[in-house]
């Protein structure tokens, strides 16, 4: 498994800020957006059928961040997944 993420980032606590980064597991590469301090058991976001992690408000997030960890992510086959050998790639949107 492998990621994109950087051990000496800031902490992120704004969801308009967050960065996309992804993270390759089980032949496929999925798009998340993590932000909030580091510690402790993290929130994660799950979003509706066929939504993508940039349905989520950041009037609900960012409050979350300012005291915890949150993860937000794409579902597989929509929004920023790559699966490998498919050739198939899905934009935001």
């Amino acid at each position: 498994m492998s990621n994109t993420a950087s051990p000496d980032e800031s902490v992120v606590t704004s969801y308009a800020n967050a960065p996309t980064r992804t993270i390759t597991a089980g032949g496929g590469t999925y798009a998340y957006r993590e932000l909030g301090p580091k510690g402790g058991i993290p929130v994660v976001f799950f979003v509706h059928l066929a939504a993508t992690m940039d349905n989520w408000d950041p009037r609900i997030i960012d409050p979350i961040a300012k005291n915890r960890n949150v993860i937000t992510f794409d579902q597989a086959g929509v929004g920023a997944l790559h699966r490998a050998g498919s050739g198939q790639h899905r934009g935001h949107g």
